[in-house]
C-alpha cells in the first residue's frame, strides 16, 4: 500500500491533478499507517484479517473538522441514567460506573481517559455531577472501545429506553425521605457515543438534526460538556430495568420482520411523547404540550398496528384487543401468570380486563375514540380541547391529561405484547 506513492497516484488521477494525486497519496499513506496503528493495538481481540483490520478501522476512527483522521477507542454510554444495578440486554452489559470500575478494559488509558471525560459532564440548571452514568460494555463486560452497527445501536437504545420508561414511570423512592421524587422522562435515556483519547481532549462530534453542530471543542473541567437542562438531580443508583423485558424487546427488533421493524419505530415516537422539554420556556403551557404528546402518541400507535383503511379509532380498538386476546392465549410458559413473569410485566387483571371484559371495553372504546378526535383537533384546528367544551373549562384540562395518560398505558401494553408475539 505505501508503494503507491505520489507518482502512482498521479497516474491514476492523470497528469493535471497533481493535487488531488498528492492528497490521495497522503490518504493512502495515512490509512496504511492507521491500519499498522491499528493492528499493533487492538490484534489480540480485534483483528486476525485484512478484513478485520478494515472494519475495525472504519468503526473506530473519525474525521475531525480538519480532516485529520483519528483513531480512538469509543466510550459508549448513558450519561443521565442511574442504574441501581447492571443488566444485560441482548449482546451488551449495562454496568454503573462503579460497576464499571472493576470490569475489564482493553487499556488503562482508555479507561482512565474515559472516567475523565464523564467527570467533565454537568446536567440540569444546577449544572449537577453525574453520580452514577451507565456504561455499555460487550457481552463479556469488556469495555473494547468498538462501535456497535447501527442496527446494534438502534435496538440497544428502543429496548433501553423503552424498559426504563415502563419500569420507572411512577416517582421511585429516594434514600431521603424528604427528597422529592423524580420521573424518569426522555431525557434520562439519551445515548452518547464518543471517541476518547488520554493525549486528545477535543470533542468535535456532529450532532443535530436540522443542522449539524459540534458538541464542544474541547472538554474540560472549566469547560463542561453540558447534558440536558430540564432534568432533575437523579438520585444514586435508584433506576431499575427489567431485564426479562429489555431482552424480550432487543430478539423482537432484531428478528428482522416488518413488525420488528414497526415496533422501532413505535418505540422511538414513544420514547419522543416522554420527552420532558417543553416548546416554551419559562411559562407552562399545558394545553399546547398535552395537544403535541397526543399527537406524538398516535405516530407511535399507527406505527406500530398498520395503517390500513378505515376508521383509526376502531382499528386501534380492533388490532390491540385482538393482539392482548393473543397473547392470553399463549402456553409458550404455561399459565398466563408464568408467562408475564418471565417476560417483566406488570400486568394485572384487571388491566388486561380493560380491552377484554365486555363490561369495562367501553372505557377503551371511548379512550380511542377521545385520543383521535383531541388529534385531529390538535392537527387540523389547532385546538386540543376542543372534543371537551361541553364541559366545564377547569374539567377540560383534566380531561386532556386522562386522556395522554390512559394512551400511555394503552402504548406500553400493545407495545409489550406485540414484542412477546413477535
Amino acid at each position: 500500500m505505501r508503494q503507491l506513492g505520489e507518482s502512482g497516484a498521479a497516474q491514476l488521477c492523470g497528469a493535471g491533478a497533481k493535487t488531488q494525486a498528492s492528497k490521495l497519496a497522503a490518504d493512502v499513506v495515512l490509512a496504511a499507517e492507521v491500519a499498522e496503528r491499528l493492528k499493533a493495538r487492538w490484534s489480540p481481540h480485534a483483528i486476525s484479517a485484512n478484513h478485520k483490520i478494515w472494519a475495525s478501522l472504519h468503526r473506530m476512527s473519525y474525521r475531525t473538522d480538519t480532516g485529520h483522521v483519528s483513531l480512538r477507542p469509543h466510550l459508549m454510554c448513558f450519561p443521565f441514567l442511574a442504574m441501581r444495578e447492571p443488566c444485560r440486554v441482548g449482546p451488551w452489559n449495562l454496568l454503573p460506573a462503579e460497576d464499571a470500575c472493576t470490569a475489564d478494559w482493553s487499556s488503562d488509558e482508555f479507561k482512565k481517559a474515559s472516567f475523565r471525560m464523564l467527570r467533565t459532564f454537568r446536567y440540569g440548571i444546577g449544572h449537577f455531577k453525574l453520580e452514577n452514568p451507565t456504561l455499555v460494555s460487550s457481552a463479556e463486560s469488556r469495555f473494547t472501545g468498538e462501535q456497535p452497527t447501527n442496527e446494534e445501536r438502534d435496538f440497544l437504545t428502543a429496548a433501553v429506553a423503552f424498559s426504563a420508561l415502563d419500569n420507572n414511570r411512577e416517582p421511585f423512592r429516594t434514600s431521603r425521605r424528604t427528597s422529592p421524587s423524580p420521573q424518569v422522562v426522555a431525557e434520562n435515556v439519551d445515548y452518547w457515543e464518543f471517541p476518547v483519547s488520554a493525549e486528545d481532549t477535543s470533542l468535535t462530534i456532529p450532532t443535530g438534526r436540522r443542522y449539524r453542530v459540534l458538541i464542544c471543542d474541547e472538554w474540560s473541567p472549566d469547560n463542561p460538556i453540558i447534558g440536558p437542562s430540564v432534568l432533575t438531580k437523579v438520585p444514586n443508583g435508584f433506576v431499575t430495568i427489567n431485564t426479562a423485558s429489555a431482552e424480550m424487546l432487543y430478539c423482537a427488533l432484531s428478528a428482522g420482520t416488518r413488525n420488528a421493524d414497526r415496533l422501532l419505530t413505535s418505540i422511538r415516537y414513544f420514547v419522543e411523547s416522554w420527552r420532558n422539554q417543553s416548546g416554551v420556556v419559562g411559562i407552562s403551557n399545558q394545553e399546547s404540550d398535552y395537544g403535541n404528546i397526543i399527537v406524538t402518541q398516535q405516530i407511535a400507535l399507527e406505527a406500530l398496528l398498520g395503517n390500513d383503511s378505515g376508521s383509526v379509532s376502531e382499528r386501534i380498538i380492533q388490532t390491540v384487543s385482538d393482539r392482548v386476546r393473543r397473547f392470553t392465549d399463549m402456553d409458550n410458559y404455561g399459565s398466563l401468570e408464568e408467562a408475564i413473569s418471565n417476560l417483566g410485566f406488570d400486568w394485572p387483571k384487571e388491566r388486561r380486563n380493560y380491552y377484554l371484559d365486555s363490561k369495562q371495553e367501553s372505557q377503551f372504546k371511548e379512550w380511542a375514540r377521545t385520543h383521535v378526535k383531541v388529534r385531529n383537533k390538535t392537527i387540523h384546528e389547532g385546538n386540543p380541547l376542543k372534543p371537551f367544551k361541553n364541559l366545564p373549562t377547569e374539567k377540560q384540562q383534566q380531561k386532556l391529561q386522562q386522556t395522554v395518560e390512559d394512551a400511555n398505558r394503552v402504548l406500553l401494553d400493545a407495545i409489550r405484547v406485540t414484542a412477546a408475539l413477535a
